[in-house]
């Protein structure tokens, strides 16, 4: 299995890896982004949530695909585990925009915001809307703008989410703050 190094950038591996590997991160702390592309099935796998850290190197966007700070295209699984997504000093509108499938565990999602007292109100740790079920285990979810895990549309029917921790978001206007939630 491919190993991305410190001295790598995890958009290299991914561009690098063939369909149906894994992608293995030692530990240590990438700044990578405002958007990370996956267009392939691949599982990614951190040294530990603690240990291998992803912090983003810019704002992301506020419509669209650039939502995304982790982008999953259409039709493509990822499953995700082991490390910390951290969007401290950035504005993140959507931790992980997941248009696939798959499964994120071990994962911890800190400051996922954006304006998260208005104007925009979000910061949105996984938003799933794909074509097949995405489960969420074992996450920690702490200063979330909006909402850990948003759900959305009949693709995602069958997803599980347990064994999570929700720290909420912190101090400001608290207009929304939801663990999980399903909308059809």
């Amino acid at each position: 299995n491919p190993t991305i190094a410190k001295s790598d950038t995890i958009q290299g591996g991914v561009d690098a890896a063939l369909s149906g590997d894994e992608l293995n991160i030692v530990a240590g702390t990438f700044d990578e982004g405002p958007t990370i592309t996956i267009d392939k099935d691949l599982t990614i796998s951190g040294a530990g949530m603690g240990s291998t850290t992803m912090r983003p190197t810019g704002d992301t966007g506020t419509s669209g695909d650039a939502r995304a700070w982790w982008l999953v295209n259409d039709g493509v699984i990822l499953d995700l585990t082991d490390l910390t997504l951290d969007g401290n000093g950035y504005k993140v509108y959507q931790g992980i925009r997941n248009k696939g499938s798959g499964s994120v565990a071990n994962v911890a999602f800190n400051d996922i915001k954006y304006n998260e007292s208005g104007p925009d109100y979000s910061g949105v740790a996984i938003a799933a809307f794909g074509d097949g079920p995405v489960d969420v285990a074992d996450c920690n979810f702490t200063g979330i703008g909006r909402v850990g895990v948003l759900y959305f549309g009949t693709g995602v029917a069958g997803s599980t989410y347990s064994g999570n921790t929700y720290t909420g978001k912190g101090t400001g206007d608290i207009r929304f703050a939801g663990v999980a939630e399903f909308l059809d």
